[in-house]
């Protein structure tokens, strides 16, 4: 049996890529009819190549597990197959094992014989250099504008701001929410944690107020007398560690206001 494996790592990108699964399969057949061999089995994958434990991958164990007589598995190329040298490594052996051929249509790599084998840990290891290359560039774009910009470089945009254009700008009627929950958690500080999280939950309701269309709960508003974003400081993990610094969108509540919510609370 021949099989061939196509994989994306998103949903997004199955349309206008030259690597899209359907021009995957054409070049396997392109190889395999070439060989004067047909494709007997083809599976597809939508996940990172960074991991073995995929469908794809697990249905060819199973195949193997279960007796089936397996000759060739054919991708188009090695990233198809992992991007993972670790990963990539224990699966080829896996496969030769069990006297099942990989071959790379792109970079003509054939385990059969001696030297595709080499080749192929060769470019293994390429492909996983490529991708922490990728990462870490990522990695020093967001740090750059973070540095530069004093702007959020990832994550959801916090309840009260909006984007306009690419560009967060405040919401006005979210804004004045907000203020009110600070305010409101201030005057509410004689009670207990437990009645003034009830209390102002039911002084938000009373008043029409909803959390993006969805009701107030304990946890949501927690998260937003917590946040310093809205005092205008910007708290990033990076790295493992937090980083803190004044950031330049307008700001919705005080920081006198915020620190005395942080004391009540």
């Amino acid at each position: 049996m021949n099989i061939g494996l196509g994989r994306l790592s998103s949903i997004t990108q199955m349309k206008g890529s030259s690597e899209s699964l359907k021009n995957q399969k054409l070049e396997v057949e392109r190889y395999l009819h070439h060989k004067g061999l047909k494709l007997d089995l083809w599976i597809e994958d939508i996940m990172t190549g960074t991991t073995s434990d995929r469908d794809g991958l697990n249905q060819i164990k199973e195949l193997v597990d279960t007796g089936v007589k397996i000759n060739t598995i054919v991708v188009y190329d090695l990233t198809r197959l992992m991007r993972s040298f670790t990963e990539g490594v224990v699966f080829i052996k896996f496969l030769m094992d069990n006297d099942i051929s990989i071959v790379s249509t792109k970079e003509e790599i054939n385990t059969s014989t001696p030297s595709g084998r080499f080749f192929l840990n060769i470019l293994l290891s390429y492909s996983q250099m490529d991708r922490d290359m990728i990462v870490e560039k990522l990695k020093l774009s967001r740090k750059s504008l973070l540095d530069r910009k004093n702007k959020r470089p990832q994550g959801r945009i916090p309840f009260s701001y909006k984007k306009i254009d690419r560009e967060v700008v405040l919401d006005s009627e979210q804004s004045k929410i907000v203020e009110y929950i600070y305010k409101r958690w201030v005057t509410l500080k004689h009670l207990s944690p437990t009645s003034r999280m009830r209390k102002l939950i039911k002084s938000l309701n009373r008043k029409g107020f909803d959390y993006n269309g969805k009701e107030w709960c304990s946890k949501t508003i927690r998260y937003i007398l917590s946040n310093p974003f809205y005092k205008g400081i910007l708290k990033v993990k990076w790295d493992g560690n937090t980083i803190e610094k004044k950031h330049n969108y307008p700001r919705v509540v005080s920081t006198q206001l915020w620190n005395k919510v942080q004391s009540v609370c």
